[in-house]
């Protein structure tokens, strides 16, 4: 029988998701049946952390100063009531029977619309995952064709234009991505997504640290000065502001998993607000901090801006946790699609080979069920590699994506839900 697509699609959201559950892994102590309410504050702040933070900088160009950190605010709030809202609705639905335990987004949205509201919201989810992978793929390409053009002359790329150098690298990863997700699975990559976290981290750190110990960027008159002069306000380029923020500041997901998990679910609201005041707090230091120091010249990959062994070293820890992290965002798309494999449809898909797929099946389900799935997962990496080829602007594509995905799940879903129950 072909499984409900609201169980499908739940695959993508059980619990958090892979790349969340491994920066509690590493920055939190082992989970035990029921967890406290400080201790889902703390869940709440690094459940909403991502790679997003390191355009923030950029994002601040985009908007300035003032107008960064006012709508970093107002949109935090947004999110806050928005996840308030998501609270107060499962809460209403969990006084009735509804025949479903609501333990994620799509089990709230099966309660208040069906089958068709949980379709629509697992369809979302794995469209903000497609999204980060897109990104993920951007930012290697720039940040490792950024790193070898610095070298002195040690191989061809040297003399090739920046997109070319980028389009090899893309490709490159691409075409290793595309093995690591037949081989990856959640037990094994978990080593190195604790390695991940731990260099998104030092990263992060050596670049506001070198920025701030040695001299400025800005210093047109052979003085030292560290920060530069920045914009109050910038009204043009807000929107680009708006899908960045957006993009990062999302802690709608992980919201009902977190609650599940509590030992008095009911303070879930006290730990929300300090989860997400600290994250909004993070948010505005980085990205108040990188626009001061590098002003004008704030890249969009924030390790551009980063130069000599410092800079090498800043971009090598990103791209080794971007490469983690992109793999584990396609363990719950695999998933899905060793679901979806299960069903009537896709027997009736592959039915012109009749009886050779029943004889693989019956001989060796799993790796024919393997087989199977391997070209859908190359052709999903082929396309995040295909829009890294055609957009290769890192901000640019997270404001894209934080517009066109994030802001309907985050901002949109949740009141919509809300109204109808």
């Amino acid at each position: 029988m072909l499984k409900s697509l609201s169980e499908v699609e739940n695959v993508f959201v059980e619990g958090v998701s892979v790349w969340r559950s491994a920066v509690h892994s590493v920055l939190l102590p082992p989970p035990s049946d029921r967890i406290s309410t400080s201790e889902a504050a703390v869940r709440v702040f690094f459940g909403g952390i991502n790679f997003g933070i390191l355009c923030f900088p950029f994002a601040f160009r985009m908007a300035g100063m003032v107008n960064g950190v006012v709508f970093v605010i107002a949109i935090a709030l947004l999110n806050n009531y928005a996840c308030k809202m998501i609270l107060n609705a499962r809460n209403k639905l969990a006084q009735e029977e509804t025949g479903r335990p609501i333990n994620t987004l799509p089990d709230l949205a099966y309660a208040a619309f069906g089958s068709m509201g949980s379709s629509t919201v697992g369809y979302l989810m794995f469209a903000c995952h497609f999204g980060f992978a897109v990104t993920h793929c951007i930012f290697i390409g720039i940040s490792m064709a950024a790193l070898l053009k610095e070298a002195d002359g040690y191989s061809w790329f040297h003399n090739h234009g920046h997109y070319e150098v980028y389009v090899a690298f893309v490709c490159l990863w691409g075409v290793g991505f595309c093995t690591l997700v037949q081989v990856a699975d959640t037990v094994s990559i978990i080593p190195y997504q604790r390695a991940a976290v731990v260099a998104m981290i030092l990263s992060v750190l050596v670049t506001i640290v070198h920025g701030l110990m040695y001299p400025s960027v800005c210093d047109d008159d052979f003085l030292i000065r560290t920060l530069c002069r920045v914009h109050i306000a910038r009204w043009e380029t807000l929107p680009v502001f708006f899908g960045i923020a957006i993009f990062v500041l999302e802690s709608v997901p992980v919201l009902l998993a977190i609650e599940t998990s509590m030992e008095h679910p009911d303070e879930l609201s006290a730990a929300l607000d300090t989860g997400q005041t600290g994250q909004t707090v993070l948010y505005m230091l980085v990205g108040v901090m990188g626009y001061w120091i590098y002003g004008a010249n704030t890249e969009s990959v924030i390790a551009l801006n980063v130069s000599g062994v410092p800079g090498a070293v800043v971009k090598l820890l990103q791209c080794f946790a971007m490469t983690v992290a992109y793999v584990g965002l396609f363990l719950p798309a695999c998933r899905f699609l060793e679901e979806l494999l299960d069903g009537e449809l896709v027997h009736a898909f592959y039915q012109p080979l009749g009886p050779v797929v029943e004889t693989l099946g019956s001989l060796a389900p799993k790796p024919a069920k393997t087989l199977a799935i391997s070209p859908f997962k190359m052709a999903m990496v082929v396309a995040t590699v295909g829009l890294a080829l055609a957009f290769p602007h890192f901000g640019h594509m997270t404001s894209l994506f934080g517009c066109l995905v994030f802001a309907v799940l985050n901002l949109a879903v949740p009141p919509i839900i809300y109204v109808k129950v």
